[in-house]
């Protein structure tokens, strides 16, 4: 919503114990901002409607409904009426027929459906008024008195020669009423806005039919969406003191163009049409060759005691900031949002800059810049939205090629006038060195072999076959295992070849010379490759003479006798058992 100095301009008898309190603190509220407004280079509220999205209430909910019980409080429909503005501060009914719709007062099933009637425009709160009464189509009946209209007095009456744009929204109410019997939206030409010096009001209860209306629907443009608001809104020249803003029919339902968007083929009657009226306003209008601006949005330099110049635009008789200042021309420190309110005669406009602070760190160049490699060059390019680019060494421009490693320092110049200062460091690229690889391994049928690298040197990678990167790669296969060596200035690619051979056989002697001569003293089993072996012997009765579950060459000991023995060999790893005879001699 529009900000608005909320004012009820009402008799403080209209309201009873609390809610006359609150009477008059809302209007001591509403003098006291006015006031402030007035007295301040004559700047007066943008907005003349008092409560014009009709957010403030008084009375709301169940209990203090005048209207059958569906909870809605209904506006006062004369001045001395105890209800008048009860519905909604600022605002009465000139002849009844005028609702105030919020939250607190909506039942789910009043009106029927309840989400396409209860539709605001913005806000929470709108009004609806009967624009026409029902007649029947060709008959000399008319229903003038079913006429509604709601009216409210300006904050500070209109002045002579001024140009003033009324502006509201309004939309069509579709089906209202109770299941089964709902009624259907009908559409009319008749809604229009006048603006007068004195209140407008018959006494005797009749429309207000002849008033020469300002704003409005034209004859035969009928309003006919009932799901979104239509923005009504024109201009005039202002005579001078008007204060009151009415709203409704200002013509003889014989005049008025009234249709029926859906068939209702009981009655031959066209029901009365129901407007819902949202987000009113009434505004001066500056001349066409008069515009406020006081530039686009600015940025402070982040340094210490940086400043900025705000200069609205020329040609009016009076400024004010929002910082209270009063020139056209200010210097702000910080950021923060600054409004210039400029006074053109007939009334204010608006314009406001967000100023708001560059942050330090603020980047130039990108980082980290790709190697140098040896007897090349490279192109270093500077973020774009600067002015002014100069590199430490002599060049200028946002490119620039460079030919040895090293750091390169940038300053440049935002938009807004800031310097900005930044640096990269070009680093020595270098070519692949491959890494040390056996020129040929062996590996056991069947057995994974796992191939060792060393650290790589900086900025280079190492690429086995299944892609990975690791210092490590594990292979079962025979034949040849490429090492892919990258960096910034190339590949290069390592290889290793690898056979396979069977590891399985074991040597297994059939003599032990047990004469503690260093050679042969032991039953020493032998393979490729070291591995758990299980090992049994018998002597030539049968006899088990040794067990063991990991055998580690070390029988026959002291006490065995020369002679022959049967061996029992697992091979748990390669699933073989070995068996035969050995001879100890001492």
């Amino acid at each position: 919503m529009d900000s608005v100095i909320y004012a009820s301009w009402l008799r403080p008898e209209a309201y009873p114990g609390t809610c006359r309190i609150r009477h008059w603190l809302l209007r001591l509220r509403s003098i006291l901002l006015l006031a402030g407004c007035l007295c301040c280079l004559n700047l007066r509220a943008q907005n003349l409607v008092p409560n014009p999205g009709f957010e403030e209430y008084v009375l709301c909910g169940k209990g203090y409904s005048t209207t059958g019980g569906n909870g809605m409080r209904g506006f006062g429909t004369q001045p001395g009426d105890g209800t008048y503005g009860t519905g909604s501060p600022g605002w009465q009914s000139l002849t009844g027929g005028v609702g105030h719709l919020l939250p607190c007062n909506v039942e789910p099933l009043w009106p029927a459906p309840p989400r396409p009637w209860f539709q605001p425009h913005s806000g929470e709160g709108y009004i609806y008024i009967y624009v026409n009464g029902e007649y029947v189509p060709g008959s000399n009946a008319t229903y003038d008195k079913d006429h509604a209209y709601a009216q409210a007095k300006l904050l500070a009456p209109l002045q002579a020669g001024c140009t003033y744009r009324i502006t509201f929204y309004a939309r069509l109410l579709g089906l209202v009423g109770k299941l089964p019997d709902l009624v259907p939206p009908v559409a009319s030409d008749g809604l229009s806005a006048y603006v007068s010096r004195e209140v407008i009001y018959h006494a005797d209860g009749t429309n207000l039919i002849g008033y020469p209306a300002q704003v409005g629907l034209a004859r035969g443009q009928l309003l006919t969406d009932t799901v979104n608001y239509v923005h009504i809104t024109g201009t005039f020249v202002a005579q001078g003191g008007e204060q009151y803003l009415t709203l409704g029919n200002f013509r003889p339902t014989e005049q008025t163009t009234m249709r029926r968007l859906l068939p209702r083929p009981t009655e031959p009657t066209v029901s009365s049409c129901r407007y819902a009226i949202d987000d009113v306003s009434v505004v001066a209008v500056p001349p066409a060759e008069l515009t406020l601006s006081a530039g686009p949005d600015r940025q402070l330099c982040p340094t210490a005691g940086s400043s900025l110049t705000l200069t609205a635009s020329a040609g009016f008789a009076a400024y004010r900031w929002s910082t209270g200042q009063t020139t056209r021309t200010i210097t702000v420190t910080e950021p923060g949002r600054y409004i210039v309110a400029a006074d053109f005669g007939c009334g204010t406009v608006q314009d406001t800059v967000v100023v708001t602070r560059q942050s330090a760190d603020l980047r130039l160049l990108p980082a980290p810049a790709a190697a140098l490699c040896p007897g090349s060059a490279s192109t270093l390019t500077a973020a774009a939205g600067f002015t002014d680019y100069r590199w430490a060494d002599g060049p200028t421009g946002a490119t620039r090629s460079v030919y040895q490693p090293g750091w390169y320092r940038l300053t440049a110049t935002t938009t807004a006038g800031c310097p900005v200062q930044d640096s990269v460091l070009v680093p020595a690229g270098t070519r692949p060195v491959l890494p040390p690889l056996p020129a040929d391994t062996l590996m056991c049928a069947a057995e994974p072999l796992t191939l060792r690298l060393p650290p790589p040197p900086p900025r280079t990678t190492y690429t086995w076959p299944d892609g990975s990167r690791a210092l490590t790669y594990t292979t079962s296969r025979a034949g040849l295992v490429p090492v892919l060596v990258t960096t910034a200035c190339g590949q290069a690619t390592a290889t290793v070849l690898v056979r396979t051979q069977d590891c399985a056989p074991l040597q297994i002697p059939n003599v032990v010379t047990a004469n503690a001569d260093g050679r042969n003293d032991f039953f020493v089993i032998q393979g490729l490759i070291q591995r758990p072996l299980g090992l049994r012997l018998y002597d030539r009765w049968g006899r088990q003479v040794h067990a063991s579950a990991d055998y580690h060459n070390t029988w026959p000991g002291p006490g065995v006798a020369p002679g022959l023995y049967y061996y029992h060999v697992l091979d748990a790893r390669y699933r073989r058992t070995y068996r035969g005879w050995v001879e100890v001699l001492r």
